[in-house]
């Protein structure tokens, strides 16, 4: 498990939320908060109806997470609910496991308060203290321009695009923005 120390955190509103490691028994939590993301559907790429994971499912996924030193799983918690998550997953061969891909969800009413960005702070210096983690990688809707201002406020680049890579109707597409950050 990777290493990481709880931090408490002071959002915009003034609010307290701590980062901490997330652990099996968050499952149905984060399960409620993915839920509720992607009901709300803003900078989503699932749909309602399409993420089905059970809380065994997700407890099996949290324990990968947590076993490999090179992994990370960190929820921000206030008042005894999680209002976001950040993980980082590595490449499983030997030659791509320097590098990692990002995922978020904050919760809608914790937007724009500091979660995200005090989530992307710890992973990165978190992944900078990592002698094996050497590139942290994203996608982000190119639509989503908040997200994609905090990963440029990091110092996060952008490596790629796919065009028309999201299709949300008839002939109503949005592209994807590979970003990257290397930190070894």
């Amino acid at each position: 498990m990777g290493q990481f120390e709880p931090v408490q955190i002071v959002a915009k509103s003034g609010a307290n939320f701590i980062i901490r490691h997330g652990v099996e028994g968050d499952a149905s939590a984060l399960i409620t908060l993915a839920t509720q993301c992607i009901e709300d559907g803003e900078g989503q790429i699932w749909v309602p109806g399409e993420f089905n994971l059970t809380e065994e499912q997700e407890r099996e996924w949290i324990k990968g997470l947590r076993e490999n030193p090179n992994e990370l799983l960190l929820v921000a918690e206030a008042e005894g609910n999680i209002v976001g998550v950040m993980d980082f997953h590595v490449g499983k061969r030997k030659r791509t496991c320097h590098a990692g891909m990002l995922g978020t969800a904050v919760a809608k009413d914790w937007r724009s308060q500091g979660v995200g960005s005090a989530l992307l702070g710890e992973i990165i210096k978190w992944a900078k203290s990592n002698p094996e983690i050497e590139k942290l990688s994203l996608r982000v809707l190119a639509n989503n321009h908040p997200s994609i201002g905090l990963c440029k406020k990091f110092g996060f680049q952008q490596e790629g695009y796919g065009r028309k890579e999201v299709k949300l109707g008839p002939n109503e597409y949005l592209d994807d923005v590979l970003m990257c950050l290397f930190v070894g």
